[in-house]
């Protein structure tokens, strides 16, 4: 699966931010957009595991807002990752990166 930019529907993006792996990083799930971004502007809750991936969006969103001093809204966000393809778990402590041919 690959997993899909957040592009904002309504108005021009105003802010790039670049996220670095779809897959959380213990587990195989794989985001449906990047960084869990449709998960922000889904406001119900529907269990423990939706928190924890509306909180990573929620975090993503809130910092661009937090170092622009509120003056880029989280719809004027666009979001993607380096590789928008799942790379291999990496070993404790160490690095994988990205092939060439991604």
């Amino acid at each position: 699966m690959t997993t899909l930019d957040w592009k904002p529907k309504e108005h021009t993006p105003r802010a790039l931010l670049i996220g670095h792996d779809p897959r959380l990083q213990l587990s195989d799930t794989q985001a449906e957009y990047a960084l869990f971004a449709n998960y922000y502007f889904d406001k119900t809750i529907k269990d423990r595991a939706f928190k924890s991936k509306q909180g990573l969006a929620a975090a993503a969103f809130n910092q661009i807002s937090h170092i622009t001093n509120g003056k880029i809204k989280p719809k004027e966000i666009y979001i993607t990752n380096l590789c928008n393809s799942a790379l291999p778990h990496a070993l404790q402590s160490k690095t994988v990166y990205i092939p060439v041919e991604k």
